[in-house]
């Protein structure tokens, strides 16, 4: 999976070339193979996805149960994902029950939207210390005029879609909201 995320993280920060991620890209310099395992506290890679209705103007978002905000649905890569953007399809999948479409980039490959890297606050419950998520944000695009499943995933205690312009308004949204507007 390194290669794969060190492909995206080029990509992307020689497009963006104003964002730093230093721990980031200190990590894949240093070829940490363990860059996706959620026992790496130092920070790991977590996949996804920033699914919208260009049509309709409306993003799909989550109300985390843990962290008391919305968010993107997405989470940790797993051993059996093969692309950070499949482990986060599976995400949007599971947190939403939302089928979603791919964006692929002119290489045809899917969409990196967006990276950003944040602190987690620490766990006790699950005896995790506070760390570093590095979060790859893939865009996706659904259909706001269908209903929503009335179940979600345990982590997730709402779901529902916003008019861009009714978006939270902290930094990471507003970052995503400018590059959506660039498609």
């Amino acid at each position: 999976m390194l290669p794969v995320i060190r492909h995206f993280f080029d990509s992307y920060t020689s497009l963006y070339t104003e964002e730093h991620f230093s721990l980031l890209a200190e990590q894949i310099e240093n070829g940490e193979e363990d860059i996706t395992s959620r026992k790496n506290f130092r920070g790991h890679v977590v996949a996804d996805g920033c699914i919208i209705d260009p049509k309709h103007k409306k993003i799909l978002l989550i109300y985390h149960k843990t962290l008391h905000k919305w968010l993107n649905p997405g989470g940790h890569i797993e051993s059996g994902d093969t692309h950070p953007a499949d482990a986060a399809y599976r995400e949007v999948l599971e947190e939403t029950g939302v089928r979603v479409d791919y964006v692929f980039d002119e290489e045809k490959t899917p969409l990196l939207l967006h990276i950003d890297s944040h602190i987690i606050p620490e766990n006790p419950k699950k005896w995790e210390p506070q760390h570093w998520h590095h979060a790859m944000t893939f865009l996706f695009l659904a259909d706001s005029t269908l209903p929503l499943p009335d179940v979600w995933d345990e982590g997730v205690t709402d779901c529902r879609w916003f008019h861009l312009s009714e978006m939270p308004s902290d930094k990471r949204f507003c970052a995503i909201l400018d590059k959506i507007e660039l498609f």
